[in-house]
């Protein structure tokens, strides 16, 4: 098929745009994946914060029982105190100490327990302050990287449509049958329907092409085919 140098450019600058347009297409695909990274990123510091709380409550709440639990403990011993002053046998007043001594061992044990949960929970309750002043940061600052991308994307998109103007615009000055085979070979190969060739290689596919073809194309006068990629190749002028 003949072609001209000003056909060649057009159709050099249409792959230029389409090109571009795949980059930008590539990056709006990214974005929203961006954005659940830092969702991601955001629901670990909750889960964290909430799984510290959760366990902060329990401590308390565990420190809590074992206060009553001392204080019942109390009130047995108290009783059974009571009861030693009129016992009168030696087999019930040894009873009673022994239970005395148990439920004494059973405070001191709970008491050794409510010293841990307390200095568990004070420094627990440091690290809930500092975690959750590090979410805030990071919240705010994912916030303000997703509105980022928010407006990153609006510029994207902004300029795919300005592209695709442009690209309907320049493909009207392609004769019908280039535009044609543009098309074709651009559905074939999925985008670049248009490579250069340097020094007898064409840079779609760094294969050789025949020395007769090459020589052909530098006559910028005809449409080559890539023998191996099958892309609209053109003489790049030694670039």
């Amino acid at each position: 098929m003949k072609i001209n140098k000003e056909q060649t450019d057009i159709l050099v600058g249409l792959q230029s745009i389409d090109t571009e347009c795949v980059r930008i297409k590539s990056v709006l695909v990214d974005l929203p994946r961006k954005i659940e990274t830092l969702d991601a990123d955001l629901e670990v510091y909750e889960n964290d914060i909430s799984d510290r709380e959760n366990a902060f409550s329990e401590k308390k709440k565990e420190y809590r029982e074992d206060e009553s639990d001392i204080q019942m403990n109390l009130s047995k011993i108290k009783e059974r105190d009571v009861k030693l002053l009129s016992v009168r046998d030696n087999k019930t007043y040894q009873i009673l100490l022994r239970e005395i001594d148990e439920l004494k061992k059973k405070n001191f044990a709970t008491e050794d327990k409510m010293l841990e949960n307390l200095e568990y929970t004070e420094k627990e309750e440091g690290l809930l302050t500092q975690k959750k002043a590090e979410f805030e940061q990071a919240k705010t600052e994912i916030e303000k990287e997703k509105e980022e991308i928010g407006i990153e994307k609006e510029q994207e998109e902004k300029k795919i449509s300005e592209l695709e103007e442009q690209w309907k615009n320049i493909s009207q000055k392609l004769k019908p049958e280039l535009l044609k085979s543009y098309l074709d070979v651009r559905q074939r190969t999925g985008s670049v329907a248009v490579a250069a060739a340097k020094n007898s290689v064409c840079s779609g596919c760094n294969m050789n092409i025949p020395p007769q073809m090459f020589n052909e194309l530098q006559k910028c006068d005809t449409l080559q085919l890539c023998p191996h990629c099958h892309r609209i190749i053109y003489w790049a002028n030694g670039d």
